[in-house]
Parts: structure tokens; sequence; C-alpha cells
């Protein structure tokens, strides 16, 4: 197997370029229906946005072409398939290490604050007090976490699954065919169901 774990398939870049566009201008031309709404409200003014229409077509290109080239590098790339692991822990971690990890939080918050702010006479012994009262439930809670890790295994559950997800090339391959395949046709520039509803008007 390549050293490299590279995936070697035909990807049909112009096709893409060119359905992220008509995705753009399907986004935007969804979007100027709220421009009537304006034009009702504040009168012919509101029209003026419609000389920025080619600026959120093309903003809108731009972000469905990067989504879409993520997307193809995960599954082409191993290290891409890392660095999406790397990036979930990283924000899985602000997002819930502050809920998971709540008395520590509190403790350290509590003591950077208490000691710039207290004073040597009676403010640093009260201070030593609560630190001492807050670290007691501080322990309970890091004992039953370690309990919980060795009853369940979640980080090591979660740590398997992301390496198996990174080392799955044969998944990956397939992934990646039939997103080929989804863009191997560029999508038309109005969708089938507004020309059904229009034959049927």
């Amino acid at each position: 197997m390549n050293r490299k774990k590279e995936i070697s398939l035909s990807i049909p870049w112009w096709n893409i370029i060119r359905g992220s566009f008509v995705a753009g201008a399907q986004f935007t031309f969804l979007g100027s229906f709220g421009i009537v709404g304006l034009t009702i409200a504040h009168g012919w003014e509101a029209l003026g946005v419609l000389l920025y229409l080619p600026a959120f077509i093309a903003f809108f290109a731009v972000l469905i072409l990067l989504c879409i080239s993520v997307v193809i590098c995960t599954h082409s790339f191993q290290w891409a398939r890392r660095v999406v692991c790397l990036l979930t822990y990283v924000f899985a971690a602000i997002a819930f290490g502050p809920m998971i990890l709540l008395p520590h939080f509190v403790l350290g918050i509590f003591l950077i604050v208490g000691a710039s702010s207290a004073k040597w006479d009676g403010g640093i012994f009260a201070l030593i007090l609560c630190s001492v009262l807050l670290l007691i439930p501080t322990i309970y809670w890091s004992r039953a976490l370690s309990r919980f890790e060795k009853e369940n295994k979640w980080l090591s559950g979660i740590w398997g699954f992301a390496n198996k997800y990174v080392k799955n090339n044969r998944g990956a391959k397939k992934r990646l065919k039939k997103l080929i395949d989804d863009f191997s046709t560029p999508p038309p520039l109005i969708p089938e169901g507004i020309k059904r509803r229009f034959r049927r008007s």
C-alpha cells in the first residue's frame, strides 16, 4: 500500500466549479425574494441591492467550492482526516471542557482572581480557607471522572473511533467515488422541482 495513503481518482474539478456557481446562483435567487419585501417596506431604494447580486453569487460559489474541496481532501488524504479529528478534539474540548471539569475551572478562576486582589492582612487567609473548601469537591469530582473512564472507556473509545476513521482508506475511497459520481454532471440552473411546478401550473 502506498505510504502516503493517497487515493487516485479523476476528480471533475470543472464540473464542481461550475456546479458551485450554479448552486450559488440558486441560493442568491432564493434570497432575492426578500428584496421584494424590502421594496414593499422601504421603497424602490431597496432594489439597489440587486447591484450586488454578482458578488453574492461569487461569495456563495466560493463558499460551496471550499466546503466541497475540504470534503474531497478528507476523502483523499490520511493527513487531512487527522487534521479534521484534531480540530474536532480542540473544539469539543473548548465547548465541553468547562462543563466536564467545572470544579477545576471554578477553583482555578477563584485562585487567580483571589490571588490578584487579596491583601496580606486577612484576605489571604480567607482565600486559603475557601480554596481548601473548593478543593474537596474537586478531588471527589476527579475521582468520579477517573472511575467513569475506567468503567466505560469513553476516551479510548473516542480515540479508537477517530483512529478507525483516519485509517479507513477503503471507506474513504468509496465516499470519494460516490462524490465524484454525484458531481459528474453539473446541476441544472433551475431545480427540477421548480420546473415541475411551473409545468403543472
